[in-house]
């Protein structure tokens, strides 16, 4: 409301009732319609202003988009279901496009969380702020500033990871830190909202070097490269994304399924025998080890592989050592078994064997253990998802 200075004669009834930085309310007979003495009326809206309310227009609004949604999805299913046959999940309308939506996520973890480390700049961003301005030492210059991002850093992992201004300035993180915050948090959250197929397929990607493929450089003359319909594959089937374009498998009577468990898993073709050997190959080089891939989705591990990372190596391990213990021991051989899941994460005693290989080519080559270490697990792995992608795609297209 704005009064007047020319009508504003008394101002001994003026009184400032609430003030707030640049808002303030006043009190006094001259804003009054008709004056103190008179009746206050409210003026009448001419007939060409409109007496909505701006919150209906907006509930309206949003009533509008529900209903839209809703018919969408309705209409889609009737069309799928009517004029495509479509049954289960199939008729959902633009299927994939929904059903992708949650790994746009996924791919944002970091490569230890079983992501591709493409990071969101909205995500990070206030980590990378905290950071800098904490570790060039004008934080305390602009806290103000701080307060912002810390908050804003706090509204992405809250209520777990959450970080105060005063530990920010007394021990500068960094962004490394604040963005494994942000990640574990993400990580949890995808565990938690995910199926048990899912859940089984996350934690062992993530299990440590699971990743380590993703990271080595290609090299065709020492054979690790992939193709690149043999690696837009393995990341589909790596992140979970559908990779059956055909229902039947082109190599025997069974069903494809879309994470690629048939695929990776069927007898027929060679491509189970092929993969084993390559792996063997690449790690009995200085001793006779058992080499065994397992698989997390399998039915019989799927429980324990959705709660506890490697389970489903854990288990190959015992009946492992069960099925060969009393050979070997009569021999006076000890049984390692060399046990990697087919998403990449290796089974302890496997683990502990390739460490002591890498501590040694470490000495041997005048290199650190963990580059050594991450060459070795590169180069298995590559070998290891090269040999699940083309098994994926010869399922699909028949590969000459």
């Amino acid at each position: 409301m704005q009064v007047s200075n020319s009508q504003w004669t008394d101002r001994s009834n003026t009184v400032v009732v609430y003030y707030r930085t640049e808002v303030f309310d006043l009190t006094s007979c001259q804003c009054c319609y008709g004056g103190c003495g008179g009746t206050a009326t409210a003026p009448t809206p001419s007939a060409g202003s409109s007496a909505v309310a701006p919150g209906i227009i907006g509930i309206v609004f949003i009533v509008v988009i529900i209903a839209a949604i809703v018919v969408y999805f309705i209409a889609g299913s009737i069309y799928m279901s009517k004029q495509r046959n479509a049954s289960g999940l199939d008729i959902i309308p633009n299927r994939t496009f929904w059903l992708e939506i949650p790994f746009l996520i996924w791919v944002q973890l970091s490569l230890s969380r079983g992501g591709l480390g493409l990071r969101s700049l909205s995500h990070h961003s206030s980590a990378a702020y905290i950071s800098s301005i904490c570790s060039s030492g004008f934080g305390s210059k602009s806290v103000h500033h701080l307060s912002q991002a810390v908050e804003v850093f706090n509204n992405l992992v809250f209520p777990v990871e959450a970080i105060n201004v005063e530990s920010v300035l007394l021990s500068p993180p960094i962004q490394k830190t604040l963005s494994s915050k942000f990640d574990d948090h993400l990580f949890n959250n995808l565990i938690t909202l995910s199926s048990l197929a899912d859940k089984a397929s996350l934690l062992s990607i993530s299990s440590p070097h699971a990743s380590a493929w993703l990271s080595v450089t290609p090299s065709e003359g020492l054979g690790l490269h992939l193709d690149p319909p043999v690696f837009q594959i393995a990341v589909k089937w790596w992140l979970g994304l559908d990779t059956s374009e055909n229902s039947q498998c082109t190599l025997c009577p069974s069903v494809l399924d879309h994470l690629g468990h048939h695929a990776v898993t069927c007898k027929y073709g060679g491509d189970v025998v092929s993969r084993h050997n390559k792996i063997r190959v690449e790690t009995c080089k200085p001793a006779a080890l058992d080499v065994s891939i397992t698989y997390p989705l399998n039915p019989l591990t799927l429980l324990e592989a959705g709660v506890l990372a490697k389970s489903a190596a854990q288990v190959t391990e015992a009946r492992k050592h069960q099925a060969n213990d009393p050979k070997c021991s009569e021999l006076g051989w000890v049984c390692v078994p060399m046990v990697a899941e087919s998403y990449g994460a290796w089974g302890d005693e496997a683990s502990s064997i390739i460490s002591s290989i890498a501590s040694r080519l470490a000495t041997s080559t005048c290199k650190s253990k963990s580059v050594v270490l991450n060459d070795i697990y590169g180069r298995l792995n590559v070998h290891l998802v090269r040999a699940n992608a083309t098994a994926i795609l010869s399922r699909i297209i028949p590969l000459s």
